[in-house]
């Protein structure tokens, strides 16, 4: 590795959660995802098609995969990074290497995922859901906060447990930050404009009183977190910090970028108090069998245009995802338009607006429904059916003036289709 001359890639052979630090750009939302995906470190490795040893005849060539447009992608670069010197020292100007300068998969990553955009200014500013779905190629939900407690949405206690279920099926957790400049901080402490991982999700007991708590980091390595259970709070008892997952000592892994927030701050929005403005799950299930299989549409108009999908038995969920590249692979002056909707307003969009509905042939409306900002995603989840069932799924695209009219629908099943 170029300027650092006892770096390896990897140590071990593996990766941990605390080894991404995010520098100088603004790949938050990418940085979060790989460091929880890291909790799972072959999610990782197998990322690195070339193997984890740089050593042999391939030495400082580099293969690494993603998923775009839900499809596994394999990049291939070199191993040399962008450095610059001062004081006499040499340090990476984009993301960093662990907290001992020595393991470099999260830099390299970076690297590769910078030729997917194009070059590093374009990966700056991006999607928590887009790391994810880039990371594992699993469907991704997105949630807001402010449905929590709201008219047709989850109580407090309802969103704990649907994350301590995900923490459980071992599923990829992010969160994001309201919009805004990363060096505002919000009511809880923490950077505006900035994404997270959920790293895991427990239960505290604080004298005979169960608290629900969330295990978050910092991609950044440090964090500012001024909220309950903060890591100076007088409240932290030698009792209580034997409960934090992984053995953390939560008064100073903060240092790590590593702190604990209860679910009463992670949830709240009364008042207009700004902490969390949303999270992400990503169902990722190859563990359990679950794959994807897809198919490619590409140099597509704007007329609507059917899919149709056998199920030839049950077993399991079926995941219905339809999605084109992610934000600034196509520069953002080429997707941007107004569209004006049913209701007579109007907005203008940077990304393409994406129509699609999943039917049950045959039947007389719509199974389910999406009419969505494509750089959001929502898939479409079902679990009743039959074998033998016949699916269409109808999808419309709003391209404005993108060059790259692509698209990609995709079936995340235990199914072979």
């Amino acid at each position: 590795m170029t300027g650092y001359t006892t770096a390896t890639l990897f140590k071990d052979n593996t990766a941990t959660y605390k080894e991404p630090r995010q520098g100088g750009a603004g790949t938050c939302y990418l940085i979060s995802a790989i460091s929880t995906a890291a909790e799972w470190p072959k999610l990782i490795t197998d990322m690195f098609v070339t193997g984890t040893d740089m050593s042999g005849p391939n030495a400082g060539i580099i293969g690494v995969k993603f998923f775009i447009r839900g499809k596994p992608w394999v990049v291939t670069i070199d191993d040399k990074l962008y450095w610059y010197t001062s004081g006499g020292s040499k340090y990476l100007k984009f993301n960093q290497p662990d907290s001992t300068n020595n393991i470099m998969w999260a830099p390299i990553l970076e690297k590769a995922w910078a030729k997917v955009k194009g070059n590093y200014d374009a990966t700056f500013g991006g999607f928590v859901v887009s790391g994810l779905r880039s990371i594992t190629g699993a469907p991704v939900f997105t949630y807001k906060t402010s449905d929590i407690g709201a008219s047709g949405g989850l109580s407090l206690d309802a969103t704990f447990d649907l994350l301590k279920a995900a923490n459980d099926a071992n599923y990829p957790m992010g969160a994001g930050t309201t919009g805004g400049s990363d060096t505002n901080r919000n009511d809880c402490g923490i950077a505006t404009g900035h994404a997270y991982s959920i790293l895991e999700t427990f239960e505290m007991n604080d004298n005979g009183t169960m608290k629900d708590m969330l295990l978050m980091r910092n991609p950044w390595g440090t964090t500012d977190y001024s909220g309950p259970w903060h890591h100076g709070d007088a409240a932290w008892t030698s009792a209580l910090k034997t409960q934090v997952p992984f053995g953390l000592d939560p008064t100073t892994s903060h240092n790590d970028g590593i702190f604990v927030m209860p679910m009463s701050t992670f949830g709240q929005t009364a008042n207009s108090y700004n902490c969390i403005y949303n999270y992400e799950i990503a169902h990722y299930r190859d563990g359990e069998g679950y794959s994807g299989d897809w198919y490619d549409a590409e140099n597509m108009d704007e007329a609507f245009h059917n899919y149709y999908i056998t199920v030839p038995k049950y077993d399991g969920a079926l995941y219905f995802t339809v999605e084109t590249y992610y934000q600034d692979i196509i520069p953002n002056e080429c997707t941007t338009g107004s569209v004006t909707f049913s209701n007579g307003s109007s907005a203008t969009l940077s990304n393409p607006l994406l129509d699609y509905e999943v039917w049950k042939d045959g039947a007389s409306s719509y199974t389910a429904y999406k009419y969505v900002s494509d750089q959001f995603s929502y898939p479409i989840l079902l679990t009743t059916y039959s074998a033998g069932d016949v699916f269409k799924v109808v999808v419309g695209y709003k391209w404005f003036n993108s060059p790259a009219k692509d698209y990609t629908v995709k079936i995340y099943s235990k199914q072979s289709l």
